[in-house]
């Protein structure tokens, strides 16, 4: 992918455990070997996920840092070798945080906790990396906690011109989301180019080429905000959701925080009864809406309402999250449009009277 006009590759790694026979192991990692070879220098790369390997901690090295555990193991030796082999580094022991934010699997009924979720990036990176820790609060149903890095990609500036002793530069365009399904409709297809057409007649031979480039693309962002408009983000609503089950999830939020901060036995029941009571009423919940809508759509069919059932149908077939609002174009713009439309602007014929 393309980030601030940065080439950027990101790997997601799911390695195979430490106990697995080394001809397994030599397998996988050639295979990581042989992947990282294929994307050359050229490219920043990031190398994320669970690697099954515990790689120590280390003064003064370029791989591995000296904020990690003291444990290393034969994956954790393995990905070093492929580290500097590729001059790339583990982020994640560079940064000096508590236990509780460094290590990223645990096992309480054993006592047991490693590091073995990295962020891996080149040495050489111009990506800005401020920090990597684990967030213990992300409930995500798996022993192991999520990662978190926060990386800066440098704004590389336009290339500007230097002309006279002034610097000139392309005027950015913001970003912009039009609503690209109203296309499908005939009459907004026609709409769009009417307005393209009016933006596009403004550009003559005169401008630079600079100038050209700049009208034609501006032209083209105008016409599809008029024709098109803008695509909202919106947040869908669950039908299912109500005032109870919102007390609950807060609830078992609370519950794993403070078993998080206790680790007593007692905090950790209180955390899944409340977790199992949670998921028993959403289940029930969503069972109840859908045995409402069933009965709807069985008295509507047949009867008056049959499009309602229909519109209840397309609804639950949709699988989009978002939802496209159409700016609209008011009717008086309409009238003038098709008035222009279909008036024509012929000369008529010059009438000759018999002589």
């Amino acid at each position: 992918m393309n980030i601030n006009q940065k080439s950027v590759t990101i790997f997601g790694v799911y390695a195979i455990s430490d106990d697995e026979p080394y001809h397994k192991k030599d397998d996988f990692f050639g295979k990581l070997n042989k992947e990282i070879t294929k994307i050359g220098n050229g490219r920043e790369l990031i190398i994320l996920g669970d690697f099954n390997g515990r790689v120590g901690r280390r003064t003064n090295h370029k791989v591995v840092g000296p904020h990690g555990e003291i444990t290393l193991n034969d994956n954790g030796e393995r990905i070093i070798e492929i580290c500097e082999s590729h001059l790339l580094k583990v982020t994640n022991d560079f940064y000096k945080h508590k236990d509780i934010h460094k290590y990223t699997w645990t096992q309480p009924t054993r006592n047991l906790k490693s590091i073995i979720d990295y962020v891996i990036v080149r040495q050489q990176t111009t990506l800005q990396i401020n920090d990597v820790r684990t967030y213990r609060g992300i409930t995500c149903g798996s022993d192991h906690y999520l990662v978190k890095a926060k990386i800066i990609f440098p704004f590389r500036r336009d290339t500007r011109e230097e002309t006279n002793g002034n610097y000139e530069h392309t005027e950015r365009i913001e970003s912009k989301r039009y609503n690209l399904d109203s296309l499908i409709t005939g009459s907004t297809r026609q709409l769009y180019r009417k307005r393209l057409d009016e933006k596009l007649i403004s550009i003559t031979q005169n401008n630079s080429v600079e100038e050209i480039y700049a009208n034609i693309i501006s032209s083209v962002h105008s016409a599809a905000e008029e024709a098109l408009g803008l695509r909202v983000q919106v947040q869908s609503n669950n039908i299912w959701w109500n005032e109870e089950i919102d007390c609950l999830i807060k609830e078992k939020k609370n519950a794993y925080k403070k078993w998080l901060s206790s680790k007593q036995q007692q905090d950790r029941d209180t955390y899944l009864e409340v977790k199992r009571t949670t998921r028993q009423k959403i289940r029930t919940a969503k069972r109840e809406i859908w045995d409402k809508k069933c009965q709807e759509i069985n008295t509507y069919l047949g009867g008056r309402k049959c499009a309602e059932s229909w519109k209840f149908i397309n609804k639950v077939k949709t699988s989009e999250k978002q939802t496209a609002k159409l700016q609209l174009i008011p009717m008086n713009k309409w009238k003038e449009y098709y008035e222009e439309l279909l008036t024509e602007n012929r000369q008529e014929y010059a009438t000759i009277s018999p002589t």
